[in-house]
């Protein structure tokens, strides 16, 4: 029996349209190609995808791209730290919404590094986004998640982006939050 590493290792070698079932292949695709031309931002499918074994398992994907071209330009690197084997429970509308938009403010932010940590049990989830960015001084830390406010007017957006995310997530039993100091870069979190 191949060990985890083995299975990873084979699936890699493989494509996505050799494991997906024939007839959701299209639809998949599609969205993919809508998603690459930038028309739309994500999409999210169920799916069937074919096991080692031959048989199948619906799954529930979502696939989004960032495209941001501070990434290159900065050089940022953005670091997965949370298990393989993670399951999230909640609405995944209001999980994908939320953490692409802290994760996408933190591109316009941070100056290398970026940290994705989520931690999960069977009741809540607690995801954390941190960068090296500027930071952001005490005294604006609940303005930030209210409507209308933006710290930089160097930044393309609205200032509604926060305050959207911290209703959603309110509305979902959640809280949401900020840790930050001027110089010393900012986390993001909420939970779920």
């Amino acid at each position: 029996m191949p060990d985890n590493r083995q299975k990873k290792e084979d699936l890699l070698k493989t494509t996505f349209q050799k494991i997906t079932h024939p007839d959701d292949l299209d639809l998949d695709l599609s969205f993919l190609r809508n998603l690459l031309d930038r028309e739309i931002d994500f999409y999210s499918i169920e799916k069937r995808y074919f096991k080692p074994d031959g048989s199948l398992i619906w799954v529930f994907l979502s696939v989004s791209a960032v495209f941001d071209e501070d990434l290159l330009k900065k050089g940022i690197k953005i670091h997965y730290l949370f298990n393989e084997d993670l399951h999230v429970f909640c609405c995944k509308n209001i999980f994908y919404h939320v953490l692409f938009n802290l994760l996408s403010n933190s591109i316009k932010y941070s100056s290398s590094n970026i940290y994705i940590k989520i931690k999960s049990n069977k009741f809540k989830t607690l995801v954390k986004i941190e960068d090296d960015g500027e930071g952001i001084h005490e005294g604006y830390h609940k303005k930030v998640l209210g409507p209308f406010f933006r710290l930089s007017t160097k930044m393309n957006g609205t200032g509604l982006g926060l305050s959207l995310c911290k209703k959603m997530i309110e509305k979902a039993a959640g809280k949401i939050g900020l840790k930050s100091k001027p110089s010393e870069g900012s986390t993001f979190w909420f939970r779920i």
